[in-house]
């Protein structure tokens, strides 16, 4: 008979694959965040510009509090245009979800063009 897998505390197979998703506090990316850290698959490495992530009330802010807690997700003050900083941030990742994006209100297309194909 071979090994079992690590359980979490709640029965779940213990997730030893990190994945990273950028822009991380916005709308999107929560539900996201939220989902692959209900999977059980993965840990998540949460990256957004904010210099500390603040939990506001909710399901999914209870959720991504928990899992900082117990090292199933980690939160990293990003910015995407900082290829030095996006290094670090990925390091031991295999998988990165894209969901950071420019404020649309600045209008700035250089800035928007950066951030989403650079």
């Amino acid at each position: 008979m071979g090994s079992q897998p690590a359980k979490d505390s709640g029965g779940r197979p213990e997730a030893r694959r990190w994945c990273a998703v950028t822009g991380g506090r916005g709308f999107m990316a929560r539900h996201l965040v939220a989902a692959l850290l209900r999977s059980g698959e993965w840990r998540v490495r949460v990256t957004d510009l904010a210099p500390a992530v603040e939990l506001g009330p909710g399901e999914m802010e209870e959720l991504l509090g928990d899992a900082l807690r117990d090292g199933r997700a980690v939160y990293a003050a990003v910015d995407v245009c900082n290829l030095d900083q996006l290094i670090k941030a990925f390091e031991r990742v295999e998988v990165v979800f894209h969901t950071a994006a420019a404020d649309p209100s600045k209008n700035n297309m250089e800035l928007h063009y950066k951030v989403n194909v650079e």
